[in-house]
């Protein structure tokens, strides 16, 4: 009886089996998360504004902004053009108190004051505009142009005024010191010239800014400062209150009287304004001209003087007036307004 004889091989040392799957596992799995990451920074940069890719959509949010205007920074720094012209022994005369603003209760008759409105614009034809960057000769050979040309040359009238500046009959300016010179004699009944200064007042006194402060001469054969609060001399601080007291007050002036202009430049002079706007119908003088050089020596602020002539049709001759010569010599403008 044969045997049959099983050969037992012996066991087969053991190899993990995982461990050639380990590089390729690994591998996957780095794949995978740079693409997750990629996928995720993808969308966090649509959602921040980041670019995804080169040439991709660029997601922005965008915003206006106003820049500051440079005409503002103006009124901090009023020009002095006729102060150099002063006589070197003048005394220096210390500026007249300004108001200080009381919140008083307001009178019931007092009517509220509108802002103004673009349409409200004068824009007077013809007209006639003298202003600075020319000499004086130039300047005053100007104003003696005929209407159609000296309106031609400003390309339709004055510009807006800009942020610090106020404009009276379409002449802007800027300043601390504001006067207004207005004429109130007989005459300007005729053609609704009171009622054309009182409108063009009242829009240029709702222009002012708090910081500002202004005074409204009336004159006829004599003076009148405007009195609000009780306080009739110096300068009037230019808050809501104050104009909307001025506006009461402009409503109520009557033209009456001859016209004597002198006395109410000198008033002007002595409240040391940075601007004075003067109106008048009265192109003929009532004064010498030594006269008129003494009290224009008074202009020791230096003030800009914008002179506005109204007048019943075009002007009879080519003679320079008093009127042009002082815009021109303290640096204002020169408008003619006929009606």
């Amino acid at each position: 009886m044969s045997r049959t004889t099983r050969r037992i091989r012996p066991p087969l040392p053991s190899r993990p089996l995982l461990k050639p799957l380990l590089p390729s596992a690994l591998a996957s799995v780095v794949l995978h998360a740079a693409i997750l990451l990629g996928l995720l920074l993808s969308a966090r940069g649509c959602r921040d504004g980041i670019q995804a890719q080169p040439g991709g959509e660029m997601f922005r949010q965008i915003g206006l902004a106003r820049l500051p205007d440079p005409a503002s920074d103006r009124a901090d720094a009023p020009t002095s053009t006729a102060a150099a012209d002063s006589p070197a022994s003048a005394p220096s005369l210390p500026l007249p108190d300004v108001e200080s603003v009381v919140p008083d209760e307001l009178p019931d008759d007092i009517p509220p004051v509108s802002p103004p409105r673009p349409s409200d614009s004068l824009h007077p034809e013809p007209v006639q505009i003298l202003g600075p960057g020319m000499s004086l000769a130039e300047r005053m050979l100007r104003s003696v142009e005929p209407p159609s040309a000296a309106g031609s040359r400003q390309g339709g009238g004055s510009r807006t005024p800009g942020p610090g500046e106020t404009s009276f009959m379409d002449i802007p300016d800027s300043g601390r010191r504001i006067v207004y010179v207005i004429d109130t004699s007989g005459s300007m009944n005729d053609d609704g010239r009171m009622g054309l200064a009182q409108a063009q007042l009242e829009k240029s006194l709702t222009l002012l800014r708090p910081d500002q402060s202004f005074q409204v001469i009336f004159y006829g054969d004599a003076p009148q400062e405007m009195i609000l609060r009780g306080r009739a001399r110096g300068l009037h601080q230019a808050t809501l209150p104050n104009i909307r007291m001025a506006v009461s007050r402009i409503r109520q002036v009557i033209p009456g009287g001859g016209t004597s202009h002198l006395p109410a430049l000198s008033r002007a002079f002595a409240l040391r304004p940075d601007v004075i706007y003067f109106l008048t119908d009265g192109r003929n003088a009532s004064h010498t001209r030594r006269e008129f050089e003494d009290v224009l020596r008074q202009n020791r602020s230096g003030a800009r003087i914008h002179v506005i002539e109204f007048a019943g049709g075009p002007p009879e001759s080519r003679e320079l007036t008093w009127l042009h010569r002082l815009a021109a010599e303290t640096g204002g403008q020169y408008r003619r307004v006929e009606l």
